[in-house]
């Protein structure tokens, strides 16, 4: 059966091939595919949470239904770190560890509005659209991010 997997927008992240006695903590191994380790997942169908041992026909999870993902993060004193690639620093600032690569992959998976990545110069990439922008600073990581 096909299961659904969207973001707390209700954004479809993914479509996976299961079984009614696939466990939660299978489904969350093939979410990890996405680079979303799944310790840092908690899946919800019908507002609850669902424990990673039980089988989605035991909550009645059916093919062609939604399960809602949300990200929990794994924090440290000086930082919280969101997949591989995503930090927040103790001062607050957004940066990019992982490769331009990975970056463009996450933007694509996060299904954002259709737009060109340009490199404007000064070591930096942009992502622009209408309603927002991301510029990523390859010298040291830095996200920074303007919106309408």
């Amino acid at each position: 059966m096909k299961i659904y997997v969207n973001n707390s927008r209700s954004v479809t992240l993914c479509a996976l091939e299961v079984e009614s006695n696939t466990t939660v903590e299978c489904v969350q191994n093939k979410i990890q595919e996405l680079e979303i380790p799944s310790e840092q997942q908690r899946l919800f169908f019908t507002d609850k949470v669902r424990d990673v041992e039980k089988t989605l026909g035991g909550y009645e999870i059916c093919n062609w239904s939604s399960i809602k993902l949300e990200f929990t993060s794994s924090t440290t004193d000086e930082e919280t770190t969101y997949g591989e690639g995503l930090k927040i620093t103790d001062k607050g600032t957004l940066k990019w560890l992982g490769s331009f690569e990975s970056l463009k992959y996450l933007v694509e998976k996060l299904q954002l509005p259709k737009a060109k990545w340009m490199t404007p110069g000064g070591g930096s990439k942009l992502y622009e659209c209408e309603e927002f922008s991301v510029r990523w600073y390859s010298t040291n990581g830095t996200l920074t991010f303007k919106g309408n």
